[in-house]
């Protein structure tokens, strides 16, 4: 706003007319390329490229994963979900499973930080039906005119962004990975050029002297030679070296062939750029921040996925996409369950203080409710086994 406002300031000034000032959010002018986007255009890294290495995709398929794989429901203020469900929800794009569309959405906000949902179909209730999610890469908002007023009452017409009617954005919480990550990126695809290089036959550096008492080639010739060694090694072929000659090579000695250390650091710096435990990612680390399964996956929820997760389900508990009133979440319980024996340790323990019930642990198992003779039977075998006192018995048989 600040460079807007002062633009139009310096112009009232020349005309000799009074200051005034503009509201518009965000100031800038639209259409316009600046710096930035030259820079940003720069540091950024294509998508395909990020994904040829191994470890951002592995930290993909984890956080985008696990995003897509978790159910959504859409609950009213006391938070008891729809029945029958939301179609929104249950089912995005109409010949796609919603776990792809949902981790696709999600893969989005975590490349981009930026969600395109373009509306196919309003329902009767005129909210959206059906979607098909769109590359926000190539999404531009839609432009509008607003007229501002002057101190002096003249009007002047600005041009500002305005969201479109049928398009839904999800916008991230964190910046986009393929920017801000780029140069980390860049570095693990460098490594594995290197590596491949050398699985390929070809050393870091070779070169070629003129054995004593040889004339020296001419540059056509040296040339040449050069071109037919750098064909024949790079199709694996075992070269000949001319008697005039001597090739030296610069090799790598069997740690800088592994890379060892580079490839680790630019491994975690994977890790940090996407809170992916470094662990998931095949390196090891001396030190961890949990101790068991249950804290690693509330560590992942909060500190991973959780800032996604509300983005997506704030986004679409908006009043443009569900009716007012209802609110969408994730469900979690299946993300947290925990294994059968720890769940039915549970079970004993809450069952005979009322904690949980009969019919609530059939559901959370996703069982059918028992019968009348079922519950009867469980509760004849719940029922404690009268026990004799032996100090009554010697009185009884006396």
């Amino acid at each position: 706003m600040g460079f807007l406002q002062n633009a139009f300031t310096a112009l009232a000034r020349v005309a000799g007319a009074p200051a005034f000032s503009v509201s518009v959010d965000p100031g800038v002018l639209y259409g316009v390329p600046t710096l930035d986007d030259y820079i940003l255009g720069s540091r950024r890294v294509p998508r395909a490229l990020a994904l040829s290495v191994p470890a951002v995709k592995r930290a993909r398929d984890i956080i985008a994963g696990s995003i897509g794989g978790l159910v959504m429901e859409l609950v009213d203020a006391t938070g008891a979900p729809l029945a029958g469900g939301w179609s929104l929800l249950d089912q995005p794009e109409p010949d796609r499973a919603a776990s792809v569309t949902w981790t696709e959405v999600a893969e989005d906000l975590l490349f981009d930080a930026l969600a395109v949902l373009v509306v196919t179909h309003v329902g009767w209730h005129g909210k959206p039906a059906e979607i098909r999610r769109g590359d926000p890469a190539t999404y531009t908002a839609r432009p509008e005119q607003r007229v501002m007023r002057t101190a002096t009452g003249a009007s002047i017409s600005v041009q500002v962004w305005a969201p479109d009617t049928l398009v839904i954005r999800i916008e991230s919480p964190n910046p986009a990975l393929l920017t801000t990550g780029a140069q980390a990126i860049r570095t693990c695809v460098a490594l594995a050029a290197m590596t491949s290089l050398h699985a390929h036959g070809l050393p870091p550096a070779t070169y070629f002297t003129p054995k004593d008492g040889v004339d020296t080639l001419t540059p056509d010739e040296i040339q040449t030679l050069l071109d037919a060694w750098f064909q024949a090694r790079s199709k694996n072929v075992t070269g000949y070296v001319p008697g005039a000659l001597e090739l030296k090579a610069l090799g790598w000695n069997p740690e800088q062939l592994q890379m060892t250390e580079m490839r680790k650091d630019a491994v975690l710096d994977i890790a940090r750029l996407t809170g992916v435990d470094a662990e998931e990612l095949s390196v090891s680390t001396t030190s961890r921040t949990y101790f068991n399964a249950w804290d690693r996956k509330q560590d992942f929820i909060q500190f991973v996925i959780g800032p996604y997760l509300t983005a997506i389900a704030g986004r679409l508990s908006m009043d443009d996409v569900t009716p007012r009133g209802y609110t969408v979440r994730h469900k979690l319980d299946d993300f947290y369950k925990a294994d059968t024996l720890a769940r039915y340790q549970a079970y004993a323990v809450g069952l005979p203080t009322g904690a949980i019930t009969l019919d609530e642990i059939r559901v959370a198992e996703k069982k059918p409710s028992l019968t009348a003779a079922e519950i009867a039977d469980v509760a004849a075998r719940r029922a404690p086994v009268p026990t004799t006192d032996p100090a009554s018995q010697e009185t009884a048989d006396a």
